[in-house]
């Protein structure tokens, strides 16, 4: 994985609680379409329960949600999740903006220069599905490591998962 500055590539993070309300509401259009929301874990919420979310971020942690832009495009959203100071690990998330084609490399620069170099963590990891086949062979083209398969799902679906790490 490149450790180029993301800064150099004029990508800027944008912190959910400080989006606009045309954001707000692009991210919840893009969060609801059916290309993304098929490989999350909660598929379908209110516009009402998305804006609780983001106001309930501002005093969360351990979480953090962000959209990413490049040159004032917007590319997707990145998410760290149970984030834990001592042990310096987190969850991370992605998904890319389903209008545009590609982004998901930068949005995986982002998230890594975000989680090593901002927060100081050593390590990430990803959860994904395992019939999300596209998911998969990018994680592993950005380097991770898979060093799980769950052949019972999560707490809240009981597709199967693989699980995948990055090291700082």
């Amino acid at each position: 994985m490149q450790k180029e500055p993301i800064d150099s590539m004029e990508v800027k993070l944008i912190s959910f609680p400080d989006l606009s309300e045309a954001d707000k509401k692009r991210i919840y259009d893009w969060r609801t379409d059916s290309r993304i929301a098929q490989n999350m874990r909660t598929s379908s919420f209110s516009y009402d329960q998305h804006l609780a979310f983001i106001e309930g971020l501002k005093t969360k942690t351990d979480r953090q949600y962000f959209l990413v832009t490049q040159n004032n495009k917007k590319i997707g959203v990145i998410s760290l999740v149970d984030i834990n100071t001592c042990s310096q690990k987190a969850e991370l998330g992605l998904y890319v903006n389903p209008e545009i084609k590609g982004g998901g490399k930068i949005l995986m620069d982002a998230i890594f220069h975000h989680a090593f170099k901002v927060l100081g963590l050593k390590e990430v990891i990803a959860e994904v599905y395992e019939d999300n086949s596209h998911a998969i062979r990018f994680y592993e083209r950005c380097g991770m490591e898979l060093v799980k398969i769950n052949q019972t799902g999560t707490e809240s679906d009981s597709r199967p998962t693989r699980i995948y790490r990055q090291t700082a």
